[in-house]
């Protein structure tokens, strides 16, 4: 008995959806350079490594940059590529992309760092789409001081578009989304410390260095353990030598009171 065919299965609106979204391509890069100048390069490097070392015991925090967000899923060219990002509630791993609709919200913080060829965008485009998104707080920074005064400037979403936080001393401003403060140093780089305590988070430098001495003082004290094993070895030995001796010398005068007897 022959069976019926069976119908085909309709696709849902749903199903329909995601196929066209898997047939979209969302790039991973724009294949420009992640800086421009030292000045710059060094300004990302330290404030991934602030945020990284703020947060890595949260895994509920993703801390990244110059990688794109997408918000809009069906179109691949609304996108925005933040210098550096944080989102709160989010799990923390590796990504090609930020897409909004599927993390399920925008990120809470940006930095821009500031170049020449990307400051009119940082300021004027890049602000309006932050805005449109809720990022809550956007923070740029001028790490040449050519483009903006002060050099660190802090913002936060209200009613109307972004506000500025007022300064919390000379060149520096609280991030209330991070409980930190950024501020610059004589040297106008940027730092970041822990608001509640003043602590300064240390720099990728300050914390290679560190790395670097916790492993030369490691490795001394590895070496004052050899030399000192070393010197109990050779006491254990001189003890033992010691009392094969006067095993000796006691055997030896038992066999001469020995001698001694039977002369007698």
């Amino acid at each position: 008995m022959r069976t019926p065919a069976q119908p085909e299965t309709a696709a849902t609106p749903v199903d329909a959806v995601q196929a066209d979204l898997e047939d979209l391509e969302f790039p991973c890069s724009d294949g420009v350079a992640m800086s421009e100048n030292d000045f710059q390069a060094r300004a990302l490097l330290n404030a991934r490594h602030f945020l990284g070392t703020r947060f890595r015991d949260r895994d509920d925090v993703y801390v990244s940059g110059n990688l794109f967000v997408y918000y809009e899923p069906r179109n691949p060219s609304a996108s925005v590529s933040p210098d550096i990002l944080v989102a709160f509630g989010v799990p923390r791993r590796d990504r090609r992309s930020y897409r909004t609709w599927d993390e399920g919200k925008a990120p809470d913080f940006v930095l821009e760092v500031l170049s020449p060829s990307t400051v009119t965008r940082d300021l004027r485009e890049k602000r309006r789409i932050y805005a449109s998104l809720g990022v809550r707080e956007l923070f740029v920074f001028d790490p040449t001081g050519e483009h903006i005064e002060p050099v660190l400037q802090g913002y936060r979403l209200g009613w109307d578009g972004y506000e500025r936080i007022p300064g919390a001393g000379p060149l520096a401003v609280r991030s209330g989304v991070l409980g930190l403060e950024l501020w610059v140093d004589v040297r106008r780089d940027l730092r970041m410390r822990a608001a509640a305590t003043g602590e300064n988070l240390p720099s990728a430098a300050e914390s290679e260095a560190d790395r670097r001495a916790a492993e030369a003082q490691a490795a001394r004290e590895a070496e004052a353990r050899r030399a000192a094993e070393a010197r109990a070895a050779r006491e254990a030995e001189a003890r033992r030598e010691a009392e094969a001796r006067v095993d000796r010398l006691e055997a030896r005068l038992t066999e001469l009171e020995n001698l001694t007897k039977l002369s007698r």
